[in-house]
């Protein structure tokens, strides 16, 4: 009498640990968390971001448009910082069995994310709600986007509890911070979350308006330059604060595409990530858009996978 054994189900690339680092005993978990990485040791394919150069990008792109491009795109990443956590987070999602921090209380909670779009408010019933505005709100004021990963900013408790720290490059960066946020848009089970940042400091505003204006331009030339090459080489290039350490570039290809509802996919690449980098834009060669899809997890021997975003 034979036997019947079946078949092991295949694992799924989209599905495994969030890439958060919690930090119980807040930042001072930070440098050992670093050098104890089980993931990733030593942290060899995370490039310094003010190390990076062509010669870590493969040989069809070593030119000034992508290296342009990858130092736009660091310029407007950023450590995300969260010192709350909200009752309302679920025990799990579809990506996550085990969704982090879900009971809450569990200390500093740390990501990545990027500075996407830099505009100003034309609702003239709607006053600027910054700290200077506090006594006379002013009706001239700008609107700072910031993507991330639904599960490092959960709802708008967590929101206003938000730090989001730019030029973070090295450990001696003059580093410069933007708080209190609000939601404007998430979608849990797709893992992305955008927050606003109000202000009526024109000076804030220029030099955030000025990051953003550069990474948009550089995105779009080198989406017109390599816009037939998405499928050929399936690059992507990832800048994230892996431990919550300064920024580092890491660059790989994705390998599983995934169709998610009418208009939306989801990848699952090669490219190094860490605890740390959940939330950080995948950028994926092919794609010129403001947003894009953000970093959500590893599933282990998989790989690393995506939130789900348009195209």
């Amino acid at each position: 009498m034979g036997f019947l054994f079946s078949k092991p189900k295949p694992s799924n690339p989209f599905k495994g640990s969030h890439e958060c680092e919690i930090c119980p005993r807040g930042e001072a978990d930070l440098a050992r968390n670093f050098i104890k990485c089980g993931k990733n040791p030593g942290h060899r394919n995370f490039i310094p971001v003010d190390q990076f150069t062509k010669d870590y990008l493969p040989e069809r792109y070593r030119n000034p448009d992508m290296t342009k491009l990858v130092t736009s795109l660091a310029a407007t990443t950023v450590l995300i910082k969260v010192n709350h956590t909200s009752s309302a987070r679920p025990k799990s999602t579809p990506q996550f069995d085990d969704y982090p921090a879900h009971s809450g209380g569990q200390g500093l909670r740390l990501g990545s994310g990027r500075l996407c779009r830099v505009s100003k408010n034309t609702d003239r019933h709607k006053l600027c709600a910054c700290e200077r505005c506090e006594l006379r709100p002013s009706r001239v004021w700008w609107k700072c986007e910031v993507i991330t990963a639904a599960h490092v900013v959960f709802d708008a408790s967590e929101a206003t509890a938000t730090k989001c720290v730019f030029g973070y490059d090295n450990k001696d960066s003059c580093t410069w911070c933007l708080e209190g946020f609000e939601i404007e848009e998430v979608d849990v089970d797709g893992d992305w979350c955008k927050l606003v940042h109000a202000t009526c400091d024109q000076e804030k505003v220029q030099k955030l308006d000025d990051l953003w204006r550069n990474f948009r331009f550089r995105s779009v030339a080198v989406h017109e330059r390599y816009k037939e090459l998405d499928d050929v080489d399936k690059l992507v290039v990832i800048v994230s604060h892996p431990h919550g350490a300064c920024k580092r570039v890491s660059v790989g290809q994705w390998k599983v595409k995934k169709v998610d509802g009418v208009g939306y996919t989801r990848y699952a690449y090669n490219t190094c990530t860490c605890p740390g980098s959940s939330g950080a834009t995948v950028f994926r060669l092919g794609y010129g858009g403001l947003y894009s899809h953000t970093h959500s997890g590893s599933s282990g021997a998989q790989g690393n996978f995506s939130s789900r975003w348009m195209v």
